[in-house]
């Protein structure tokens, strides 16, 4: 079991999903979630890691990651933009990047992600209208769909993945904290 106080780079780091999920490129401060939900933030952490290791080219990560109960890990990544080929690319390496990165702190291996670390995206709806329309489709046949090319990391790095607008993420968090005392701080 991953205890997060064992690990002083991830529990110096707590933060909240609101916190995580600011978008703040143009000066603005602008949130996908705003649940309060008690998360790492894996910026914060990756910039920790790699203080003294004086790369040439650093490397990227994830938003938050999520310690629940049982070893259910969670990584996180909010994206408000329009999500094209590029930005893709983009979330491609902050996974293999937080996921090196992660594995090092923790000293486990692949195979301990497999099996305890889900993967979710969060995008902005409105600014993804071709994904709304083919999810729209999907959900009519009952199949879940990974967009963005983000299936390739399932059963790989990964136990699930799941690609997930603001307002189905807010459900699906509320649905993995069942937990009443922690629903209670979720709920502004």
């Amino acid at each position: 079991m991953i205890k997060i106080e064992d690990f002083p780079m991830l529990s110096n780091n707590i933060t909240t999903l609101q916190e995580t999920s600011k978008d703040d490129h143009d000066g603005k401060n602008r949130y996908i979630t705003h649940l309060m939900l008690e998360v790492v933030n894996f910026d914060s952490v990756k910039n920790d890691y790699i203080k003294n290791l004086h790369l040439n080219d650093t490397p990227t990560s994830n938003d938050a990651l999520y310690i629940g109960n049982k070893n259910h890990l969670v990584f996180i990544e909010f994206k408000n933009g329009h999500i094209d080929q590029k930005v893709s690319a983009n979330i491609r390496r902050k996974i293999y990047d937080s996921i090196a990165i992660l594995t090092d702190i923790i000293g486990k291996g692949i195979s301990f992600t497999r099996y305890n670390l889900d993967y979710i995206l969060v995008y902005n709806e409105d600014k993804n209208i071709k994904e709304n329309i083919n999810k729209h489709i999907m959900n009519k046949s009952r199949e879940k769909i990974i967009k963005f090319g983000l299936d390739r990391f399932k059963n790989f790095f990964f136990k699930d993945v799941y690609t997930l607008n603001d307002k189905e993420f807010s459900d699906f968090i509320l649905n993995l904290t069942k937990d009443e005392s922690e629903i209670l701080k979720l709920i502004l």
